[in-house]
């Protein structure tokens, strides 16, 4: 899988895999040692409106670690866990800059 991909690949820095869920399902949930990990409560309901939407917690998740995690990165590259690296990933090769994301295609 990914981790596996990105021990192999090349790819300088680390890894961080977020991890949103209920206080509950964090103490039944079995894969603590799979990656370095940044714990993230559930945002599945919005905290304002009550709104129940799940597909929240991936934004709502790199936000809450970007504001409380201690980040030395000159990139961040944001990858599902669904995902494997075939090889390095260089930002500068799409002109990725401070303040200037990018998105690259499959290929």
């Amino acid at each position: 899988g990914l981790m596996h991909s990105f021990s192999v690949s090349g790819q300088p820095g680390n890894i961080t895999r977020l991890l949103s869920c209920s206080n509950e399902n964090l103490k039944l949930y079995k894969g603590h040692n799979l990656a370095p990990t940044h714990y993230v409560p559930s945002m599945s309901q919005h905290p304002l409106t009550g709104d129940w939407y799940p597909a929240i917690n991936k934004p709502a998740a790199v936000l809450h670690w970007l504001n409380h995690a201690n980040i030395d990165a000159e990139f961040i590259v944001i990858l599902d866990a669904d995902m494997i690296m075939r090889g390095p990933i260089t930002p500068w090769e799409f002109k990725a800059a401070k303040g200037r994301p990018v998105s690259t295609p499959y290929e």
